[in-house]
């Protein structure tokens, strides 16, 4: 049984990376399914698009019409690789969770247990910590509220 699990892990350890350097979107959609993800219609996935998660890519959930662009990092799982270090910084597996047609910048980190709003923006190099309401503009390091997206013509 521990075999299987680890070809298993080891198989989608091989997709995640044909997916990140697969050249259009269509493949990348494909595969990231395949590895167990939830992902929507129409989405967009830019190349090199990493998801950290330890063999638990169906916790991230992407819906329908979501765009997320190049270098975007999901940490869905956390170690520190360092036995001292585990008291204080445990590990931790949380899902990540892209709401319908929210869109990500280049270089965002998106941390585990975090749920993107419908209809969010991330500015580009940002690191979103916390959940994003629906309708809301993030930047920064920390991601903080830049604006709201009048939203009187809903989709």
């Amino acid at each position: 049984m521990r075999v299987l699990h680890t070809l298993r892990h080891l198989f989608r350890e091989v997709l995640h990376l044909i997916r990140r350097h697969t050249i259009g979107n269509g493949p990348r959609v494909r595969l990231l399914r395949w590895c167990g993800a939830s992902v929507g219609k129409r989405v967009f996935i830019g190349q090199e698009f990493y998801v950290f998660d330890a063999g638990h890519t169906e916790l991230l959930t992407i819906d329908d019409d979501a765009g997320i662009a190049p270098f975007v990092i999901a940490l869905i799982h956390t170690h520190p690789g360092n036995p001292v270090l585990d008291s204080v910084y445990p590990k931790q597996t949380l899902p990540v969770h892209i709401g319908k047609g929210a869109w990500i910048g280049a270089r965002v980190t998106i941390l585990g247990g975090v749920t993107i709003g419908d209809y969010a923006v991330v500015a580009a190099g940002s690191v979103v910590t916390r959940d994003v309401p629906p309708y809301t503009v993030v930047g920064g390091v920390p991601a903080v509220k830049i604006r709201t997206i009048s939203h009187t013509q809903d989709k």
